[in-house]
């Protein structure tokens, strides 16, 4: 079997397991390539759920409209 594309493997993660063929869940499942891959998947997907604080400087806007002519 090949192995499934990113899609598939998203949808996978996702739990979109109707978009699946039970085949592919079980390559999923025993494979070690993909194991690595959706390792790598949850990892970004965990670093994307991270709550990062970004906030703009309070006199972000007079800063700014200061530089246009």
């Amino acid at each position: 079997m090949n192995h499934p594309n990113d899609e598939t493997i998203q949808d996978y993660l996702d739990g979109n397991y109707t978009a699946i063929a039970e085949s592919t869940k079980e390559h999923l499942d025993a494979c070690e390539i993909c194991q690595s891959k959706l390792e790598q998947y949850r990892g970004l997907y965990g670093e994307l759920g991270k709550d990062f604080e970004f906030s703009l400087p309070s006199d972000f806007s007079e800063s700014v409209l200061s530089k246009l002519p």
